[in-house]
């Protein structure tokens, strides 16, 4: 951290979360270096730079980190250090980076993966990565998307079956899960020449032509890095995001209610959090669902839809 004996100092006297502190100052060491200034002297520009490059889009996080960027802002101004009025005069806008990092559309997402991976035509390997990354926008948890059979998924219907649920395959999705359902061999292209190698049998959806199923860590990677070269700052949880604020946004203009219940009654089920009077569990979805519906107009006015 920049100036970390005066940062610890801070979040001792203060009594602030030390853990969630540490991480916020040291997301502005680089910032603070750079400009070759402590935080609290940083202008409200050089912030807004900051935010964009270090912070994630949720309001909730945005808002948290300014409030203790604030705090210790008070807190050096009242030690005597300088100080700058920067932290106070915020309108932080992630709008920038919420197209950097998310899809507004199933259109959106297709043209990123035609732009990123070998054609579909081609039927390489590239097709799982491509389902795997339809599968977010779907609205399927990786580690449950992983594991996905190839009779789960109806093309006819355009479903994937998970239990007692159906979730809505995009039709911009069918072809690269065509191939990933029906497909016997791989094309792989090397530097000289093209061949192709049979795939290994069986039901998993995810399989390559070495083994019955690939490893989470393994197509993550590979996603990863295909995004990455080609520009793109998109991950796996921020299609997921994108694919229920599409899903919430095309009720909203048949004319139907934006509810995200689903969504709060899922991180409630995923939170190990014993809740008591002073914060109970309708307290804590009231302010998850009030989180999705920040997020949610943020993510409309950073693709400008209504």
């Amino acid at each position: 951290m920049y100036n970390e004996e005066r940062k610890l100092d801070f979040l001792r006297e203060t009594r602030q979360s030390s853990e969630y502190g540490i991480s916020v100052f040291s997301a502005t060491e680089e910032a603070e270096r750079l400009a070759d200034k402590d935080l609290c002297e940083l202008t409200s520009d050089e912030i807004q730079t900051l935010f964009d490059r270090h912070f994630g889009v949720r309001k909730r996080a945005t808002d948290s980190a300014i409030a203790l960027m604030q705090s210790y802002v008070k807190w050096c101004e009242d030690n005597g250090y300088s100080v700058s009025d920067g932290a106070f005069n915020l309108d932080i806008d992630m709008s920038a980076k919420i197209r950097r990092t998310m899809v507004m559309s199933p259109y959106d997402l297709g043209q990123i993966l035609n732009e990123t991976f070998d054609p579909v035509a081609e039927k390489t390997v590239d097709c799982l990565y491509r389902c795997f990354l339809w599968m977010a926008f779907i609205g399927i948890k990786d580690a449950i998307a992983i594991d996905l059979k190839v009779s789960q998924v109806d093309l006819d219907m355009m479903l994937i079956h998970l239990g007692d649920r159906d979730f809505d395959i995009y039709g911009e999705a069918i072809p690269s899960l065509r191939v990933a359902c029906e497909a016997t061999e791989f094309t792989y292209k090397h530097a000289k020449y093209t061949t192709t190698r049979s795939r290994f049998p069986g039901d998993n959806l995810f399989r390559g032509v070495r083994s019955d199923s690939i490893q989470l860590s393994t197509i993550r990677a590979a996603v990863g890095h295909a995004l990455a070269k080609k520009g793109y700052a998109i991950s796996y949880t921020k299609l997921y995001l994108s694919g229920i604020f599409y899903k919430a946004y095309e009720a909203e203009r048949r004319g139907f209610p934006v509810n995200f219940d689903e969504m709060v009654m899922e991180q409630l089920r995923s939170t190990d959090r014993v809740y008591n009077e002073r914060y109970s569990e309708r307290k804590a979805a009231r302010t998850i669902r009030q989180d999705f519906f920040d997020d949610y107009e943020r993510w409309k006015r950073a693709f400008s839809v209504t």
